[in-house]
């Protein structure tokens, strides 16, 4: 995930880190992406908590 690069990578002068995660030229900010992340993960535990439920 690019926030997790944006966030560990301080130490490193901007120019040395990687180019990131870019939308239509346009780099969204590290709260839209960990939202995304938060969505996406509380979507799969909904979906495998469904799936793995005892019945009766």
């Amino acid at each position: 995930m690019d926030a997790l690069r944006r966030t560990a990578a301080l130490a490193l002068p901007p120019e040395q880190m990687p180019p990131g995660l870019q939308v239509a030229g346009w780099t969204p900010p590290v709260a839209v992406e960990l939202s995304a992340l938060l969505v996406t993960s509380l979507l799969a535990l909904v979906v495998a908590a469904r799936r793995f439920a005892r019945t009766g």
